[in-house]
């Protein structure tokens, strides 16, 4: 009672931030219960499932082919419907499927696969939820930085999800109940989300019509961004997202198995071990995203600078430290841990520099397309690993590494080629007035005012080429 009570008397927005980022983390720890009790099923547990390797990889990438399929119709459902009950429905179906896992593993392996895609397929809504909440509700000024504290709970649901999971398992000497756990938890957080989350300010029954400060941040979906520069921003935020989603994929679906299987560390270690250093991750997020709207905002550093900068370490040094981790990995363990720890560390700068919110501030169906095909990288980084990895050694993920490394390279380069975001990341002009207090009757005025502005610049640009093309015929 005292926390409901708490909860309603909190200011909507920051009751926001909480919720959302406990949604996020909670995702995250269903996504990793498996991987993380996978070596426990077909190894170590009283009846195994004699699954071969390639059979595990696809159970595992059935998650990654439903999350991305389902971002095609994600956004187009959530600019329809508003983002709560798409977000609802989504996390009701993700906790059930969680749940049902240790019943339907009894059968045959395939189903598990159905179940990891359902699973994929509700959680696709999250992201491009949580974008459009945030686009409604907080201002411009601090979005990007509360993006960066709610997109942080992925590093920080895949901790969790490690180290309690493993913990669970092995105090009750069954991997079964970290299912049930997770699916428990993700239950008593839609309760909360259901009565204290709304898609609109508008439709809030705590806030007021007139005179909310909160109507400021409600704007209408009206882009007028020049498309050239939106199309490279877009290009820009796939490769780069596809760079670290392959990093992050990699680490939190086979860290666990490459932990027990080739380093041969037991449950009680190795779920530290994988767990920490996305809890690393989680932290160099938060606190490079501080560090890049200060250098942005005080100092008047140039956008596109910082952000090769923080893919540079987000991506690529991040690589390269993996793949000394995997190449010593057979003579050194310790430092081999170290290693993974600090790649993931420099894999954080990613929240830093980049997320959703900076080049798609109208347009949640774009962002959605944008994060579907972004996430592909989790089929490909498991394809990867089943196909060389097959018996487990240390040389096998060595060639791993290698190809994640010319995957990041090539990420960078195109990253570098095509960066062209500074005008989406920076507040425009029209950006400045929807976000003042405009009454709601003067929207549809100012939307045609900038139309009417736009229709004179194209029609001068004609004129002006039309006046070329007959001065260029006239002469001899």
């Amino acid at each position: 009672m005292v926390c409901c009570g708490i909860c309603y008397t909190a200011p909507p927005r920051q009751l926001l931030t909480i919720l959302a980022f406990i949604g996020l983390t909670l995702a995250f720890c269903m996504r990793q219960v498996l991987p993380i009790s996978i070596s426990e099923i077909t190894i170590n547990s009283e009846e195994p499932h004699k699954w071969t390797e390639l059979q595990q990889a696809l159970i595992l990438m059935g998650f990654y082919i439903g999350y991305s399929i389902s971002h095609i119709g994600a956004g187009l459902i959530i600019q329809k419907m508003g983002a709560r009950i798409p977000i609802i429905i989504g996390m009701i179906i993700s906790s059930v499927m969680t749940g049902l896992i240790p019943f339907v593993s009894s059968f045959h392996w395939s189903a598990l696969v159905v179940i990891r895609i359902i699973t994929g397929a509700g959680q696709s809504v999250l992201m491009p939820g949580i974008s459009s909440l945030l686009t409604y509700w907080v201002p411009l000024e601090n979005r990007s930085t509360i993006a960066a504290i709610i997109y942080a709970g992925a590093p920080m649901g895949t901790f969790l999800g490690i180290y309690l999971s493993a913990i669970v398992s092995s105090y009750w000497k069954n991997w079964q109940y970290a299912y049930y756990m997770w699916s428990g938890f993700t239950a008593t957080w839609l309760v909360l989300f259901m009565v204290y989350i709304y898609s609109y300010p508008k439709t809030h029954p705590r806030i007021s019509a007139q005179g909310s400060s909160y109507q400021r941040a409600d704007f209408i979906q009206n882009e007028l961004v020049a498309e050239k520069v939106q199309k490279l921003s877009y290009g820009c935020q796939i490769v780069a997202t596809f760079g670290h989603t392959y990093i992050l994929f990699t680490l939190d679906t086979y860290l666990p198995k490459y932990l027990h299987e080739v380093l041969k560390y037991e449950v009680e270690d190795y779920s530290i071990y994988a767990g920490t250093p996305f809890a690393l991750m989680y932290m160099c997020g938060i606190i490079s995203r501080l560090g890049f709207s200060w250098m942005v905002n005080k100092k008047n550093i140039n956008v596109d600078f910082l952000r090769v900068i923080y893919c540079s370490f987000g991506n690529v040094l991040s690589g390269v430290t993996l793949v000394s981790a995997f190449y010593i990995a057979s003579q050194q363990q310790v430092t081999t841990l170290v290693l993974i720890h600090i790649a993931a560390l420099l894999a954080g700068f990613f929240y830093g520099g980049l997320n959703m919110l900076d080049m798609s501030i109208r347009n949640i169906n774009a962002m959605s397309l944008v994060n579907g095909l972004a996430t592909t990288s989790g089929v490909a980084a498991i394809t990867v690993i089943a196909l060389i990895a097959k018996n487990r050694s240390s040389t096998e993920w060595t060639h791993v590494s290698y190809i994640l490394l010319a995957v990041e390279v090539l990420v960078w380069i195109l990253d570098c080629m095509f960066t062209a975001t500074k005008l989406c990341l920076q507040p425009r002009d029209e950006d400045r007035r929807w976000h003042q207090n405009i009454p709601q009757a003067q929207h549809k005025d100012i939307i045609k005012e900038s139309a009417a502005v736009q229709e004179e610049l194209k029609k001068k640009q004609r004129g002006e080429q039309s006046a070329e093309t007959e001065s260029s015929t006239s002469r001899p």
